[in-house]
């Protein structure tokens, strides 16, 4: 175990609308690691499921084509698809926040996640959120799995599985296991194996659940402080097995953990800019100690185009945010796209989805509006 003091982000949602486009320039130098935490949602003591109808948002495209630069051809180019401003809180239990999604708007502060049927879900507490091409947004009603932050969810095996996190008001890590079949009604399955945590991070690689890392102990403000650098496997989501209780990779919270070329990789971490490879989740080969996009907190962190990208995210303070964007061909040697990308300093919301990357707002520091509102695609 480890001890740190970690920020928690959260990430947020939207639809469409579109501007131009801008590119950044090409050299090297330093970037981010993944982050974000789940958005805070209200506790139940019993699960329930409300039937109401789904209510759907259903923007109208438009938008101008990518500009043709140096930049964009060694790169990508980015595309204001949404401005600012076009948001909504989901309605969870005991939430101030303002303006509540309704049609026309967009989820903030939620994951999207590829799930049933190709379509991006993004799930809160009471609600969830589900889209056929990122865009049009339907509400619907969902099981209420209680008040948590910093817990994992990921889509395997045909199901929506919820892992562990932080209970919010008891201020107690959690390693119980949700899963949904249809993104709406979810059933507790039981505990599982790995001890109490949040903060860590579940892909799917090789037909089979992993987990790494992640945090088991809060301070008072409820940020992490004492971190975790186990591995664990598991064939059903169920049952688990230990892979390793000490990776050689120091102890983090939402590690870095990214399927990339068939193989784990394990790119930094809150606060951490070492890059990991391995294949079995035991034996790691290290090939970067110290990359140059520096020890970020909140970056986003894809895989696109045959590469691995990191970008945003802030060093030291929250109001330090950055807009560059990062990218490596094989998790050694990495390229700076962009040293001021056109979307302004966050924590960005990032998926890939159609053939893009997408940023659906995020957490913008130091503004009026902290939520923003505005998504950008790289093609």
């Amino acid at each position: 175990m480890g001890s740190r003091s970690a920020r928690t982000g959260a990430v947020g949602l939207l639809v469409l609308v579109a501007l131009g486009c801008s590119a950044g320039h090409s050299s090297s130098g330093a970037a981010p690691s993944a982050s974000a935490s789940s958005a805070r949602t209200t506790s139940a003591s019993a699960p329930t499921t409300s039937a109401s109808a789904p209510t759907t948002s259903a923007p109208t495209p438009s938008g101008s084509p990518c500009a043709t630069t140096d930049a964009a051809a060694a790169g990508g180019c980015w595309r204001q698809v949404l401005p600012l401003g076009n948001g909504g809180f989901p309605a969870s239990p005991g939430s101030q926040d303002q303006p509540l999604w309704e049609p026309g708007r967009f989820p903030l502060t939620l994951t999207p996640r590829l799930a049933f049927d190709d379509q991006l879900w993004m799930t809160a507490q009471t609600l969830t959120y589900s889209s056929p091409d990122g865009l049009t947004w339907t509400q619907h009603d969902k099981t209420d799995w209680g008040e948590r932050i910093y817990q994992s969810i990921v889509f395997f095996r045909g199901r929506l599985w919820l892992f562990g996190g932080l209970d919010y008001q008891a201020r107690t890590f959690l390693n119980d296991i949700w899963s949904s079949s249809d993104g709406t009604t979810w059933t507790k399955e039981g505990t599982a194996a790995w001890t109490p945590r949040g903060a860590h991070t579940v892909v799917v690689y090789d037909d089979q659940l992993w987990l790494f890392g992640g945090a088991d102990h809060v301070a008072q403000d409820r940020s992490t402080d004492q971190f975790l650098n186990d591995v664990w496997v598991s064939d059903d989501g169920l049952t688990w097995a230990q892979v390793t209780d000490a990776a050689p990779w120091s102890p983090r919270d939402y590690p870095g953990a990214i399927v990339f070329d068939d193989q784990l990789y394990l790119v930094g971490g809150q606060g951490h800019t070492d890059v990991w490879r391995t294949s079995n989740g035991k034996d790691w080969t290290p090939l970067v100690a110290q990359a140059p996009w520096g020890p970020r907190h909140g970056a986003g962190q894809v895989v696109f185009d045959g590469k691995l990208w990191v970008f945003g995210g802030f060093i030291g303070t929250s109001t330090n945010a950055l807009n560059d964007v990062w990218s490596s061909s094989d998790g050694v040697s990495w390229t700076q796209q962009a040293l001021h990308a056109p979307w302004a300093p966050r924590l960005p919301v990032a998926i890939v989805f159609q053939d893009k990357i997408w940023i659906y707002s995020g957490k913008h520091t130091g503004g009026s509006d902290n939520w923003g509102g505005d998504l950008w695609q790289m093609t």
